[in-house]
């Protein structure tokens, strides 16, 4: 539990690596339609907290202003990326408190990457690492857009809170996943998380990622699945060259859509990839298939990876959007 600001208290979950040197704090912010339980999912192998305590990192997930636990504000409309950035620097204190360290690195999810992304932007000098999962940039995918639209449509007319209905319709939302996993995620949000504030559509509408990408100097890993519905792979292409940070990486999730840590086989690759950014963000991922409609051979279990390394200015970004596909540029080339 920690006390953000007034009157707004934020509950979550915390996990210590057991025994030797830690590698360092991590906080896991959560996107539009669940909480930190997202994180924390007790079917065996799908929490992203436990395998990264397992790997060496304290970990910790909270729910931010407005959900679940840390209960609902008396507007819905005031919880924006702005204000629950500022939430974050309470949660990071407490990080680098509890296990003496300077810094954190910062993983986030959908609208979680954009609260990452802003605090990443504001407070370089608490940030080791940043981990940015399925985040729109500029624009929304074409398939998400009517969704948005109609979501935007509720807020109009609710004003404060809308819905979550999300969690009805998993199937389309997902490649392939274990009926057990995905009925707690259902389960979950049912019960914690049944509306959502309205304030966090306004971020993913208006989108001002652009306006302060550039002073994200941490390294920063972005991903997201080839079949992402919410990432448009152009878009994504563009966020990785926006970035501030010497060194970045977009990769491609082959067997994926949005909700990637529900994919039955993505979900660990999308752990090993957080851990392995987060304990060596200089070290190039593997790479391998190329997004939907990216225009690049490539095979399905695989990953694509645009690397972008080197000093500011002198940058290239090399992308793998196959097993032997190699597509060179210099920053702001499209693939």
């Amino acid at each position: 539990m920690v006390e953000a600001a007034p009157k707004v208290t934020l509950h979550g979950v915390s996990r210590v690596c057991d025994g030797g040197a830690s590698k360092g704090a991590v906080l896991l912010v959560h996107g539009s339609g669940v909480g930190y339980r997202c994180w924390d999912l007790r079917t065996p192998g799908y929490s992203v907290l436990e395998a990264l305590a397992t790997r060496g990192f304290h970990a910790f997930a909270f729910d931010q202003r407005g959900y679940g636990d840390s209960g609902a504000l008396e507007d819905g409309r005031d919880v924006r990326a702005t204000t629950c950035a500022e939430d974050l620097v309470a949660v990071a204190d407490l990080a680098r408190e509890v296990g003496g360290f300077e810094r954190v690195s910062l993983v986030g999810h959908s609208w979680g990457g954009i609260v990452a992304a802003m605090f990443a932007a504001r407070h370089p000098h608490l940030v080791d690492a940043v981990v940015i999962v399925g985040c729109p940039f500029r624009q929304v995918g074409r398939e998400y857009q009517t969704v948005l639209d109609r979501i935007m449509e509720q807020v109009r007319v609710a004003g404060s809170r809308v819905e979550n209905s999300h969690h009805r319709d998993l199937g389309s939302r997902v490649i392939a996943a274990e009926h057990e996993v995905l009925s707690e995620y259902a389960h979950m949000v049912e019960t914690h998380y049944p509306t959502m504030p309205a304030g966090v559509f306004l971020d993913i509408a208006e989108l001002e990622l652009a306006s302060f990408a550039p002073s994200i100097t941490a390294p920063t890993l972005l991903v997201a699945g080839a079949h992402d519905y919410v990432v448009d792979a152009a878009d994504a292409l563009e966020f990785l060259n926006a970035l501030g940070a010497d060194h970045a990486e977009l990769t491609f999730l082959g067997r994926s859509k949005h909700l990637t840590f529900l994919e039955t086989h993505e979900h660990l690759r999308l752990q090993e990839s957080i851990a392995g950014w987060l304990h060596a963000p200089d070290r190039p991922a593997a790479g391998a298939e190329g997004p939907a409609g990216c225009g690049c051979d490539g095979v399905s279990d695989t990953t694509s990876t645009s690397e972008r390394t080197g000093s500011r200015g002198a940058s290239s970004k090399t992308a793998l959007c196959g097993p032997s596909t190699h597509h060179s540029r210099t920053l702001g080339g499209t693939c």
